[in-house]
């Protein structure tokens, strides 16, 4: 009975496997492929079953299913027209891609176990000059890493957000929260420290640049500094320290004047504090420290600021015998947050992004009903077009990108639409009623690059400084065809190395997240997932508010997270 189960869920997977890889049934490749899945299920089964794992892969062996199908769904049924072959196609791929699924994550998870169970990441514990000679290693390998990024684009990489920040920082635009005005003062303390030395704008704003990139390299040196803490292995060490400098876009960003890399390196540096206090429980460094990176995650990007806000209650649970020392914390970074985002900004006369801003998702699920061309009710088509012009929406939507039905409101009446925001949302309700497919299908467009393993879009593609009016240029130290082919050549090995590419997925790096997760959840340790609730959160808001579907900057706060979130299930006793 076992037997014919196996060869069922086998034959399913291999089902599966044709439709995502394009193969045919007349390829003897699919013979070999259902042998090979057969022989490993049947391994699997046997050896590695994994008895106290089991909720847990299924949970994900369910959820990745479904992000596959949803994600892939019209490629998976192409060159089917009926609906009943469609629905056919589907039902069996799901059903091979769960089985696929359950089978491979049975096996890591048991593989796994039998690691943490031998302490394989275990190491010999430093001390003294070994540690310092180490963590200032890391310090200075990181920062000799992206120099040459830096001597190649310097000042710095300077995009549209990035000159927009320095117009204010000049005193040119007014200030504005639409991007972080903290994270603009930042800049602006350094800017003006650098024209101190120098009358020169570009050699004036790198200091900025070279203060980002002292503060991302400290906050992986602090990783490092409780890895070994935690006696990591050194050469679990090497790779983390390799994955932040020779990963191309950990150097890129460490050199663009982005809220998204020092928010990026906030989240780092809260989640380390945060698995030190979860440890220790009572150090006053590291509250402090968590205290400043809750503070500076909240305040460089409004997801940590929620992120922040969704941790809060788990984190009270989790160290409540603690709670005389972290209710005040959480009480007291909130708190300062909401006085710097109300009174202090209002003070300093600060202009707070307009709502059309936060409706992404609502604005281009409304937009695909429009381009479909749905009939709207003589109610819902006037209030629209009080606001826009609907006539204009066909030829600016973009399903990854909700800027054309943006310009279109603040091109028609915005003031409107903040004044009667209640009848947007009955109207946008009304609307989806009608059409949840539409909204479903927009929804998944939206922000398919956050949870589909293979969509990419441009990671790190920017360069040099944009052209602008206020002074900036790019002033190159080094430069010629050998430096272009080099960093073409760094970029390009994602699409040739295979496994490699994986760390240039968004949806891939939260998978393996998830999986993390997963294991850390079988270990019995069920404190230590609070430390992945940052990275969930920051999902889930971009999931329900992203602006772009493929942004992977919008990600990188849980991408520079990963190599922390691939270690803790590995630890084993040293956490115990």
């Amino acid at each position: 009975m076992k037997s014919g189960k196996i060869v069922i869920q086998a034959f399913c997977s291999t089902w599966a496997l044709l439709r995502v890889c394009n193969l045919t049934t007349t390829n003897i490749i699919t013979v070999c492929l259902f042998g090979l899945l057969l022989y490993l299920f049947q391994q699997i089964e046997l050896h590695h079953d994994n008895t106290q794992a089991r909720c847990a892969i299924r949970i994900l062996s369910a959820l990745f299913t479904f992000f596959y199908v949803c994600g892939d769904a019209e490629h998976l049924y192409a060159g089917l027209d009926h609906i009943i072959f469609r629905v056919f196609i589907l039902l069996v791929t799901t059903i091979g891609l769960y089985f696929l699924f359950y089978r491979v994550l049975m096996l890591l998870f048991s593989v796994t176990a039998q690691w943490t169970a031998k302490d394989r990441t275990a190491g010999d514990a430093l001390h003294g000059n070994k540690k310092r000679l180490l963590l200032l290693s890391t310090f200075i390998v990181c920062i000799l890493a992206w120099l040459p990024y830096l001597c190649k684009n310097y000042p710095g990489i300077m995009t549209i957000d990035s000159m927009n920040q320095f117009a204010q920082v000049i005193g040119v635009y007014a200030d504005s929260n639409h991007h972080p005005w903290v994270h603009t003062q930042v800049i602006k303390l350094f800017y003006l420290i650098g024209s101190i030395f120098t009358d020169q704008i570009s050699v004036a704003l790198s200091f900025y640049t070279i203060a980002q990139m002292c503060f991302m390299a400290g906050c992986v040196t602090y990783l490092v500094a409780t890895l070994v803490q935690y006696r990591v292995n050194k050469w679990v060490l090497a790779a983390v320290i390799g994955f932040y400098a020779l990963i191309p876009y950990n150097a890129i960003y460490a050199i663009t004047i982005w809220k998204d890399t020092m928010f990026a390196g906030s989240v780092l540096l809260c989640v380390v504090t945060l698995l030190r206090l979860l440890q220790e429980g009572r150090h006053r460094f590291e509250w402090i420290l968590y205290g400043l990176s809750g503070m500076m995650m909240c305040l460089f990007r409004t997801n940590g600021w929620y992120a922040f806000l969704i941790m809060t209650p788990f984190l009270i649970i989790v160290l409540h015998k603690q709670w005389k020392t972290v209710i005040p914390v959480q009480a007291g970074v909130i708190l300062a947050v909401v006085l710097i985002k109300g009174p202090v900004m209002d003070a300093c006369g600060v202009i707070q992004p307009d709502l059309v801003e936060s409706l992404s998702i609502p604005i281009q699920q409304i937009s695909k009903v429009i381009v479909e061309e749905l009939p709207l009710t003589e109610e819902e088509d006037a209030f629209l077009n009080r606001i826009l012009d609907t006539s204009k929406i066909k030829s600016l939507y973009n399903p990854y990108v909700s800027d054309g039905f943006k310009r279109l409101v603040r091109a028609g009446d915005p003031q409107y639409l903040q004044e009667h925001k209640g009848a947007f949302f009955e109207t946008y309700i009304g609307i989806g009623l009608r059409y949840p497919k539409e909204y479903l299908l927009a929804l998944r467009d939206q922000s398919i690059g956050y949870w589909f393993p293979t969509q990419e879009g441009l990671v790190a593609a920017d360069e040099g400084v944009i052209v602008n009016e206020f002074g900036v240029t790019n002033m190159p130290i080094i430069s010629g065809k050998l430096v272009i082919k080099l960093n073409e050549i760094a970029l390009k090995l994602k699409d040739i190395v295979p496994g490699y590419g994986i760390l240039w997925s968004m949806g891939s790096v939260f998978w393996i997240i998830l999986i993390a997760m997963g294991m850390m959840y079988t270990r019995g340790d069920k404190k230590m997932l609070l430390l992945y609730i940052p990275c969930v959160a920051i999902f889930l808001t971009l999931v329900i508010a992203t602006p772009v579907a493929k942004e992977f900057r919008y990600a990188y706060a849980y991408v520079y997270c990963l190599p922390l979130y691939l270690i803790l299930p590995f630890l084993g006793k040293q956490l115990g």
